[in-house]
């Protein structure tokens, strides 16, 4: 599978799927025992409770540095402008900070639909020391990809591995599919484009065609855009994961496919889908309102 600008645009989705969605199993009762008064005596709601133990403060972080390297990496010549307009509009709607605090609103709302006691074992296992390994391994692949040279040469690297039916590059395609990512991500990038293109038709109103054009244009790139999701997370993971054994990538695989793990997974999916469809939204308006007066 080819890598470059456009496959780069991946990285923007953003998901938490492998290090917090491993199930029941993965730990004992008393570890979680030892998890749940942590985070129900501190201060604020629960889902803000529980960012630093996830460390979503710093994939929050990442993503808005995600969303600027693709951003840079897909301006070409001719789009000097509207990557000018895009950086204003960061700088108006985008930060790690409000990402956060939209997540946390989010993931409240969905705590309250379900008994803490089908997620404690997920959240216990973020809280673990090999749960915190896992976690640190991901956040560092992310940060690191969000550097083209550094993205690329992991794509090659991945594809070198594949091409020779290395069994760790078959592992990991594995770990996607159970996980699901690859899905999840092309519903995610999908809502993503279709809200980022709302928002510009309610900044200039027939800017970015009919709500149907604009539709059938995302759906027509489903294809591509189930590639390049594909790529992002085979290549991710399969950096983020190299100092794992084999046995401890098998044993993900199977956490993650499991009903518990695929319900706290959707949790955090849904929520990270909910604050960033409002921020694309906006974002679109944003960056129409500033090409418009741009172009006067």
């Amino acid at each position: 599978m080819a890598r470059g600008r456009s496959w780069r645009r991946a990285a923007v989705a953003g998901l938490l799927a492998l290090a917090l969605a491993v199930g029941w199993s993965a730990i004992g009762p008393a570890a979680q025992a030892q998890v749940q008064p942590q985070v129900a005596q501190g201060e604020g709601s629960l889902g803000a409770r529980l960012r630093p133990l996830l460390r979503l403060d710093e994939l929050d972080a990442i993503i808005v540095m995600e969303m600027a390297a693709t951003a840079r990496a897909d301006a070409g010549p001719g789009q000097r402008q509207f990557l000018s307009a895009w950086e204003r509009a960061s700088a108006e709607v985008l930060s790690a900070d409000r990402i956060g605090r939209l997540v946390s609103v989010a993931l409240d709302r969905r705590l309250e639909k379900v008994d803490p006691a089908e997620v404690w074992s997920a959240i216990a296992f973020a809280a673990s020391p090999f749960g915190q390994r896992v976690t640190e391994l991901q956040l560092s692949a992310r940060r690191m990809m969000t550097d083209p040279v550094a993205a690329d040469a992991a794509g090659a690297a991945f594809d070198i591995a594949a091409a020779r039916s290395d069994p760790r590059a078959d592992r990991i395609r594995r770990l996607v599919a159970a996980d699901g990512l690859a899905e999840a991500s092309v519903a995610y990038a999908m809502t993503n484009t279709l809200a980022f293109l709302a928002g510009m038709d309610r900044g200039v109103p027939g800017s970015v065609g009919t709500e149907d054009e604009r539709i059938a244009h995302v759906w027509a790139q489903e294809a591509e855009q189930r590639a390049m999701q594909a790529g992002w997370a085979e290549t991710m993971l399969f950096l983020a994961l190299a100092p794992l054994s084999d046995s401890e990538i098998e044993a993900l695989a199977r956490h993650v496919a499991s009903p518990a793990s695929r319900r706290w997974d959707g949790m955090i999916e849904a929520s990270y889908g909910d604050a960033m469809a409002l921020i694309m939204n906006e974002m679109g308006a944003s960056v129409a309102r500033i090409l418009g007066e741009t172009r006067l």
